[in-house]
């Protein structure tokens, strides 16, 4: 018989069906066993986690304070990558932007000092949209703030209601080199300018921004809807 799981579930959240224990990841259940989960993982605040070492090749363990609901980590026995794909932000409420031309962060979220390691890979993906007209919009991804570097810049204009955007910002095996897809839009396939970069020093807390600047301010500029997770 078929297991029927809760709708809308949140990452991290246990469900028992008979003798069976499941557990959501933030984009799907998978089997925790018949072990009680409070017993087999340990919970820490990011600032107590114990070093990947210490811990033990393969120990699993959940950050509380980081992302909407914790995030689950795994030890390589020299560093900690995530297990699964963990959400470390989200937002599902229309955020927008009328009324003037200054640029205008419609989602952030802070990347805490000491999660990330040289490798890590993010994947942030941002529905979108603007006033379909000739008037120019500008979509930045900025890492370090709205003040900070711009990873991701493009103009649109007309057929701009609705739009998505899927970034990967892969770490050059150091904290302080990003990389990632280098278009003038939100889509993907060949384009011709060589791959997008930015050093900001992601050993400290940093903002990683979604913004939107209008060119006309009685244009509408919206983010309907935006993730970002750790992936690697």
């Amino acid at each position: 018989m078929p297991v029927l799981f809760p709708a809308a579930p949140t990452n991290g959240q246990i469900f028992e069906s008979g003798n069976l224990r499941y557990i959501y990841d933030g984009v799907s259940w998978e089997s925790a066993g018949t072990t009680p989960i409070a017993a087999s993982i340990p919970q820490y605040l990011l600032a107590s986690l114990p070093t990947a070492s210490s811990a033990g090749a393969g120990a699993v363990a959940l950050i509380t304070n980081v992302g909407p609901t914790g995030i689950f980590v795994r030890s390589t026995g020299s560093l900690w990558i995530p297990d699964g794909r963990q959400v470390l932000g989200r937002a599902n409420t229309t955020s927008s932007h009328t009324g003037n031309t200054t640029e205008t962060a419609l989602f952030t979220v802070t990347v805490p000092a000491g999660l990330l390691h040289a490798n890590a890979q993010l994947i942030l993906t941002v529905y979108f949209g603007a006033t379909s007209n000739a008037n120019t919009k500008t979509f930045r991804i900025r890492l370090g703030g709205l003040a900070g570097t711009a990873l991701t810049s493009f103009t649109f204009t007309t057929n701009s209601l609705s739009n998505e955007l899927i970034r990967r910002i892969v770490f050059k095996n150091s904290l302080s080199s990003q990389e990632t897809y280098n278009s003038v839009s939100g889509s993907f396939g060949p384009v011709v300018g060589a791959v997008a970069t930015a050093a900001v020093n992601f050993a400290n807390a940093q903002d990683i921004v979604v913004s939107l600047q209008l060119a006309t301010g009685t244009d509408t500029a919206n983010v309907y809807s935006a993730l970002l997770e750790w992936v690697a």
